[in-house]
């Protein structure tokens, strides 16, 4: 990705920020050219050549504590690392680097590792067309439970639907007219029990012929 002076260029920790994702993945989504990013050098160190600071040792009388290994595994290389060199020289790793810096000896600055950075409006625009899929795939799953909701009310039961359709409109006033109107002739039938007044002829057992 070409470098544009008028954008805000971020580090992968603030972009993660933003998106709520870890840092690692945001580094995947630029290396799977998902998402624009760049790649940026990071974590300066110092390296020296073996030559100059066995040179360096030997002038100032300091007693090697290195094994024949590390000579021959650093032959054929120009240039160490402050650990390689320490190994070498028997010096400490952080003295050799201050040798460095006070010009005592010679060595260059190297990166150790690469990192990636992006522009805080790829982000931005990155997680508004996230956020705005999220959306859309929510409808569509609020969409098909719907119709899967109507199809099983129709299949099963549509009566049951169309009440509570008519319940959630005009509410429970249907019903209460429909029950009081029942109720209402239920009121004007009575059960009149008969009992006869007179017996005529030779009964017997009157009571129970009554």
């Amino acid at each position: 990705m070409s470098a544009n002076k008028n954008q805000n260029f971020i580090s992968l920790k603030e972009a993660a920020a933003i998106l709520d994702y870890a840092p690692d993945y945001v580094g995947w989504l630029i290396r799977k050219r998902r998402i624009s990013g760049r790649k940026i050098l990071s974590k300066k160190i110092w390296k020296i050549s073996r030559q100059t600071i066995l040179n360096y040792a030997s002038k100032n009388n300091q007693k090697f504590f290195y094994e024949k290994k590390w000579l021959d595994f650093y032959t054929n290389r120009k240039l160490v690392s402050l650990k390689e060199a320490a190994e070498i020289s028997g010096y400490a790793p952080d003295y050799i680097g201050w040798l460095i810096r006070e010009k005592k000896v010679r060595g260059k600055r190297s990166y150790a590792e690469t990192s990636w950075e992006l522009s805080e409006k790829t982000v931005r625009k990155y997680k508004e067309l996230r956020d705005k899929r999220k959306r859309e795939r929510k409808e569509n799953l609020k969409l098909f439970l719907m119709k899967q909701t109507l199809k099983r009310m129709g299949s099963f039961s549509w009566r049951f639907a169309l009440a509570t359709i008519i319940i959630i409109i005009f509410g429970t006033g249907p019903i209460k007219f429909l029950h009081n109107t029942i109720q209402a002739v239920t009121d004007k039938t009575k059960i009149t029990k008969l009992y006869v007044t007179s017996v005529q002829g030779d009964w017997q057992n009157v009571q129970n012929v009554i």
